[in-house]
C-alpha cells in the first residue's frame, strides 16, 4: 500500500511539472532594445573607453584629437560654450571641457595649442583680451583635471570673424592610431 501510494505522488509531481513546463511553452521571448550600441563605445588611444555616439560633438572631440597631425584641423569652443561675454563656462561648456580632460589624459602625447580669436573691431575695441581670457579659464579647468600645464599653450589671434570664440589646435608626437569603436 505504502508502494502504490509512493508512485501515484511521483506520478501526480511529475505530472504537475510536465504542465508547469507547458505553460512556459506558448510564451515567446520580449526582445528588448537597449538605448545606444557597441558602434557608440569609443577606445581611446590608451585603451580606455567612453561612450560618443556618432554624430556628437564629443565623438567629433575624440576623432579630432585622436587624429591630430601638426596644426591642421581646428576644434572651436564657440560662444555657446562661456556665458556671453564672460570668460566662465557654461554647462555645456563644463561638459565639453571635461571631455576634453578625459581625452587628453588618455592621450598623452597630444598638446594643444588654445588660440582666442576676435574679430578686427573687437580687438580694436580691446575685446581680444575676453578671447584670450577664455583660453585662460579652459587651460585652467583642464589643469584643474590633472592635464600638465606643460601640454597647453595660450595665443591670442585677431584673424576670427564674429564673436570671440576659442580654437584648439592639436599635435601630437605618436603616429596617429584611428580611433575604434567595440563593434571592430
Amino acid at each position: 500500500m505504502l508502494r502504490s501510494l509512493l508512485l501515484l505522488s511521483t506520478a501526480l509531481l511529475a505530472g504537475a511539472a510536465a504542465l508547469s513546463l507547458q505553460s512556459f511553452k506558448g510564451e515567446t521571448e520580449v526582445a528588448v532594445e537597449r538605448p545606444g550600441s557597441s558602434d557608440d563605445i569609443v577606445v581611446l588611444p590608451d585603451g580606455a573607453t567612453i561612450v560618443a555616439r556618432r554624430g556628437s560633438r564629443d565623438r567629433a572631440m575624440a576623432e579630432w584629437l585622436t587624429a591630430a597631425r601638426g596644426e591642421g584641423e581646428a576644434f572651436v569652443f564657440g560662444d555657446g560654450t562661456f556665458v556671453p561675454g564672460t570668460a566662465r563656462l557654461t554647462r555645456d561648456g563644463l561638459g565639453e571641457g571635461a571631455t576634453l580632460a578625459t581625452l587628453l589624459r588618455a592621450t598623452p602625447d597630444a598638446r594643444l595649442r588654445l588660440v582666442g580669436q576676435a574679430d578686427a573691431a573687437q580687438s580694436a575695441a580691446g575685446d581680444d583680451s575676453l578671447a584670450h581670457k577664455r583660453g585662460q579659464a579652459l587651460a585652467a579647468f583642464l589643469v584643474d583635471r590633472g592635464i600638465p600645464a606643460d601640454r597647453l599653450e595660450i595665443a591670442s589671434s585677431a584673424s576670427g570673424h564674429g564673436p570671440a570664440q576659442l580654437v584648439l589646435f592639436a599635435r601630437r608626437s605618436a603616429p596617429a592610431v584611428p580611433l575604434l569603436t567595440a563593434s571592430n
